[in-house]
């Protein structure tokens, strides 16, 4: 749960306002971030309290009015990670071009029998 918490508050992206938003805007999106974030808390975090799990932030909550604070994402660490400079992605790179180099063949075989 630790490891991906902070991913899936991410999840629905940063905290601009949906009049701004052109996923939005354009009709991409159905709601804003927030409210994708907090329809997602009110789906799980019952659940996941319910199995006698804990959620790794100590500000998880539900307010009276029914909103659930949070400690904010990341942005700058969800920014880094999208730009190919997150804890991970050498790693992750590296796995794609060994992939793709391993089936060079297959790649080879079919454009000779296309041609």
């Amino acid at each position: 749960m630790t490891r991906w918490w902070g991913p899936l508050m991410q999840f629905h992206g940063n905290p601009i306002p949906k009049d701004e938003d052109p996923m939005y805007v354009w009709r991409i999106k159905s709601q804003g971030n927030e409210e994708a974030r907090q329809q997602f808390l009110d789906g799980y975090v019952p659940q996941i309290w319910e199995l006698g799990l804990t959620v790794p932030d100590p500000n998880l909550r539900k307010n009276d009015d029914g909103v659930w604070e949070y400690t904010e994402p990341d942005w700058d660490e969800l920014r880094s990670v999208v730009t190919g400079h997150g804890p991970k992605s050498q790693e992750r790179l590296d796995l794609r071009r060994r992939a793709r180099e391993n089936s060079a063949w297959v790649r080879q075989v079919v454009l000779a029998q296309a041609a």
